[in-house]
């Protein structure tokens, strides 16, 4: 049962350019996924856009909700396949901060987690390029 269950969440996963920044922008992208759709044997599935656990890519996945606690981002843990929050991210001084405990399914009210990485990831690429060349 396990191993069908990793497997539903690897058919639903895609990295995306962007993630919602707003309720709308949300709701659409609940009905494009259809995650509710989806079987699962033991959880209801549910859409999320969070960070991968590289902090390398943003990705929506359909998998169940859990509880983010100690204002920080989600991310979809791979190993784990399930939703999480990423101790490598403090996201409770951004402009819109998280607060202590959210759902993850809320995440998109909290977009400064993707800017905030991709700023830095696009930073490191720029300096890998004039260094290599």
């Amino acid at each position: 049962m396990l191993f069908l269950a990793r497997t539903l969440l690897i058919l639903y996963i895609s990295s995306v350019m962007s993630c919602p920044r707003n309720e709308d922008e949300y709701n659409n992208a609940v009905k494009r996924k259809r995650c509710q759709a989806k079987p699962h044997p033991c959880a209801s599935f549910e859409y999320h856009c969070v960070l991968n656990d590289w902090m390398n890519d943003t990705i929506e996945v359909c998998a169940p909700s859990s509880l983010i606690v100690g204002g920080i981002c989600a991310e979809f843990n791979l190993d784990e396949m399930s939703i999480r929050g990423s101790f490598l991210t403090n996201c409770t001084a951004f402009n819109t901060p998280c607060p202590q405990a959210y759902k993850s399914t809320k995440s998109y009210k909290y977009s400064d987690c993707y800017f905030n990485i991709r700023k830095v990831l696009s930073s490191e690429k720029r300096n890998c390029t004039s260094r290599d060349g």
